[in-house]
């Protein structure tokens, strides 16, 4: 093929790799590992951080997640770094990188898990785990995925945290403003999402102040169907209004 090519005149393409993988990551599979090693323990973690604040307000947990999301990023960087030596030569871009990754899968948990509960968290386990990893594009890129999952695959973070971890490591001169934006909007609708079930929290708080733990650990589709059920009966029977209904239904007995 090469002498034919060479006949007609034509140059003989060889292939050159823009950036050569090192020793230690022959696959090209340590940005992949690197985005597994965040989310595992965030969808772990988020289930401890929800048993161990439940009754309290939900920016314990964030509080609590931001510090969890720091030290995640720091031991998945040390790990793949200092003792399998994959992804040098960029540590504190890694750990920037890994820390917004982490916490956006964090926050993510504790905002379905105030919507319906503990079981919020196996709505995040399927996005992330089984959705967000087949699309992750760390075994197969982008352009080869299914049609679906191929237009998918960018805007979720386990995408972004793989592409910017290449990018940071192998392609220092890359932008990074298409995987810090699909962090930003996960985190800013996660952080939305928190924010209003926090408020509504608040609002049932005020009329029953000595039940603010039960409260607090209360998801918010419970908190909306309590409130829409007693709207109803109070329409039904014309008796009292919503508030001194709440109060009625609550008070102990």
């Amino acid at each position: 093929m090469a002498a034919a090519v060479r006949g007609l005149g034509l140059r003989d393409e060889r292939r050159r790799d823009v950036a050569p993988l090192p020793a230690s990551d022959r696959a090209g599979l340590s940005a992949f590992v690197f985005e597994l090693g965040l989310l595992i323990p965030s969808v772990i973690g988020g289930i401890g951080l929800f048993l161990a604040g439940m009754r309290f307000r939900v920016w314990w947990r964030i509080s609590a997640g931001i510090l969890f999301a720091l030290l995640a990023a720091c031991g998945s960087v040390l790990v793949l770094d200092s003792i399998f030596g994959a992804l040098t030569g960029a540590s504190a871009a890694l750990i920037g990188v890994g820390f917004l990754g982490s916490f956006a899968f964090v926050s993510f948990v504790a905002a379905c898990q105030a919507v319906i509960g503990l079981p919020g968290t196996g709505l995040a386990a399927l996005a992330f785990v089984f959705i967000g990893n087949a699309a992750s594009g760390g075994t197969v890129a982008f352009p080869f995925l299914p049609d679906g999952f191929r237009q998918l695959a960018p805007w979720l973070p386990n995408g972004a945290i793989v592409s910017a971890a290449r990018d940071v490591v192998y392609l220092p001169d890359a932008g990074l403003v298409h995987p810090l934006l699909v962090l930003g909007i996960w985190l800013a609708g996660s952080l939305t999402v928190l924010c209003l079930v926090d408020l509504l929290h608040l609002a049932e708080r005020r009329h029953l102040p000595e039940r603010e733990a039960e409260i607090f650990a209360t998801s918010g589709t419970v908190h909306i169907r309590q409130r829409l059920a007693r709207r109803q009966t109070a329409a039904l029977s014309g008796g009292p209004s919503p508030a001194t209904g709440r109060l009625a239904c609550l008070r102990p007995r």
